[in-house]
């Protein structure tokens, strides 16, 4: 057994090192983590909603009504303090060329009322 997590532990460091990445415990630790493999194989399953709202992350969240499709819905993002909140479908409503396109996702970007006090 500690003879296949040796050979784990270089299998992960190797593209590290034919990178010329150095080798930390951040970027280790990151490499076992199996967490976002999992969200990813949820999400391409449409067990999960994959979003994402310009920031460099990726938000995960169950999809509304049990369907990959009933997930998608606007979002609006706080530019002063970056928090996203889900919006109910009806919040929004596309008109002309955006009614007829393939619509996938919609945000909104402002100031909510507390922060613009």
């Amino acid at each position: 057994m500690a003879h296949r997590s040796a050979d784990r532990e270089t299998s992960l460091r190797r593209p590290l090192v034919e990178r010329a990445l150095r080798v930390t415990e951040q970027r280790m630790t990151l490499l076992r983590a199996t967490d976002y493999r999992n969200l990813v194989a949820l999400a391409e399953a449409g067990i999960l909603v994959c979003t994402r709202l310009g920031d460099q992350l990726w938000r995960y969240e169950l999809p509304r009504g049990g369907n990959a499709d009933r997930g998608i819905h606007p979002h609006f993002v706080c530019t002063d303090r970056r928090r996203v909140r889900c919006l109910d479908e009806r919040t929004v409503s596309l008109h002309g060329e955006a009614a007829r396109a393939a619509v996938t996702e919609v945000q909104l970007r402002g100031r909510r009322s507390p922060c613009a006090r």
